[in-house]
């Protein structure tokens, strides 16, 4: 029997060390928990179930925190493959349009997110705000998509309301990379299909 999380380990040590040495796949067990947690608490404001949603697309995209975050209205594409949606992204720093595949679970939560949204933006009079899928409006009356810290912030305290270690968006993106390696070495996939799914060179 293949022991695949080891080859996907070793698999990974040729691209180095990263420079942020806490970043790491966050465990299973403590992804669950987490989830547990961000599943109960969705429900409580507009915001935690916008968290709930950008959660499970980093879980599922090799999409950044603040690419998630900057999601427009209209991003799902269906696949020619029943249950299965492509959600894009441009929020990158050369313009370039991203694309993911999610499942349709995933698809539902960013439906909700949209629904639950429009009514905020229908209020906002801001042409290119207006169209953010995680839209919010502040305190000070302004309507804005949710910033990658408030996510940060938010995935702490569950995760000390879950009882586990602090993690960060960083840690979720390891661990969708890791599942990434561990189903490039399943089916003989190439280095450079790892580096397309990274967006890395290295």
């Amino acid at each position: 029997k293949i022991d695949v999380e080891y080859f996907a380990l070793e698999y990974l040590k040729q691209f180095g060390n990263a420079k942020n040495k806490d970043a790491h796949a966050i465990p299973e067990a403590d992804l669950e928990l987490l989830n547990d947690v961000m599943m109960q608490k969705a429900g409580e404001s507009l915001q935690n179930s916008y968290c709930y949603a950008i959660l499970h697309i980093l879980l599922q995209t090799e999409f950044r925190l603040s690419q998630v975050c900057h999601l427009t209205t209209g991003c799902i594409i269906p696949t020619v493959n029943k249950n299965q949606f492509i959600v894009t992204s441009s929020k990158t720093s050369n313009g370039q349009i991203y694309e993911a595949v999610i499942t349709d679970f995933t698809k539902a939560l960013i439906d909700d997110a949209e629904n639950l949204s429009q009514e905020v933006r229908d209020k906002c009079t801001s042409e290119d705000n207006k169209k953010y899928l995680f839209m919010y409006k502040t305190t000070e009356n302004q309507y804005v998509p949710v910033e990658g810290r408030y996510f940060r912030d938010y995935m702490a305290k569950c995760c000390q309301e879950a009882g586990i270690q602090t993690y960060t968006p960083a840690n979720i993106r390891d661990f969708h990379m890791t599942k990434a390696a561990e189903e490039n070495l399943r089916k003989g996939y190439s280095d450079m299909r790892l580096r397309t799914l990274s967006g890395h060179a290295h």
